[in-house]
């Protein structure tokens, strides 16, 4: 049953393949549109774009208002290049002076954006609850569990087996194709190995009593044994699943880390330009010597 929907799946696809091109193709162009808004915060350009394309006018005659579509574009463009969410010239301007004063890099301001306060532009502060040591550290440990996770979910999608328990907090076990394995790593319990009470003695445990081992080679008979290879489709889509949910995490976790240690750096840079070592060398660990250094390259 599971083969057949998975057959006709394949078939509308590859029968409706342009169809489904066009729809992955909106909804790039859609993502591509929220993207660009997302930091630019407005529409100007896309509606520059469709005024040219129903041959509307492109300038105002009055240089005033001129002036203040030039310079609402000048925003948006800023917005979108340097990702700062300025609302006025006069934002720009601070913006501008505060990255300057500072010798700032402008790659780790706009990937830190979401960590910088941008309330009042006339006293930009850091979000240094977000920088500290503790979350900085904590970042990279979720990293690389969610890194660990995602190997091993992948490789759960390959797993032949098919993990299965009996009911009442009873004992997990393992069944692949006509085989049994009570435990990862020890011999399988087979067909041959049901055919008599002296074969099956070995395998008999606290957990695995005779009963329980008499269910298992019910498994592996039919009808239950006819259903492996469904029971092992649902599980593969079941991890797929799970192993793109833990792959989605992993990426947004890559990127706050990634965030956090830009805003690190921003905050670092502050520390030493305002001449503030212990500063630098309680938040950050920096040897005191290097940012004695620093800042006597600054000054």
């Amino acid at each position: 049953m599971k083969n057949a929907e998975t057959s006709t799946l394949l078939t509308f696809t590859f029968q409706n393949w342009t169809v489904v091109t066009s729809i992955l193709g909106v909804v790039i162009v859609v993502i591509a549109t929220l993207y660009v808004y997302r930091r630019s915060g407005s529409f100007f350009f896309l509606r520059d774009r469709v005024w040219r394309f129903f041959d509307g006018k492109q300038t105002f005659d009055d240089p005033r208002f001129e002036k203040m579509r030039k310079r609402a574009r000048e925003l948006e463009f800023f917005r979108f290049e340097f990702n700062i969410p300025v609302k006025s010239f006069s934002d720009a301007e601070r913006a501008e002076k505060w990255i300057t004063q500072h010798q700032l890099p402008i790659n780790d301001v706009s990937l830190s954006r979401s960590i910088i306060n941008w309330d009042d532009f006339a006293d930009i502060r850091l979000r240094t609850y977000l920088t500290t040591q503790n979350i900085f550290t904590l970042l990279r440990v979720c990293v690389i569990t969610l890194f660990l996770l995602t190997i091993a979910s992948t490789l759960l999608i390959a797993n032949p087996f098919v993990l299965m328990h009996f009911k009442q907090n009873g004992p997990s076990f393992y069944v692949a194709k006509n085989q049994v394995y009570l435990e990862i790593g020890a011999a399988p319990l087979t067909v041959a190995d049901c055919s008599s009470a002296e074969k099956l003695a070995p395998f008999t445990t606290k957990d695995f009593t005779s009963n329980r081992l008499d269910v298992l080679c019910q498994i592996l008979l039919p009808p239950f044994s006819d259903g492996h290879e469904g029971r092992i489709a649902d599980q593969r889509e079941i991890s797929a699943l799970l192993t793109a949910e833990i792959f989605a995490c992993l990426v947004f976790a890559i990127r706050l880390l990634a965030k956090v240690k830009a805003a690190r750096r921003l905050e670092r840079q502050i520390s030493v330009r305002n001449g503030c070592v212990a500063c630098a060398v309680r938040r950050h660990g920096i040897p005191e010597y290097e940012a004695k250094r620093l800042l006597g390259q600054h000054s």
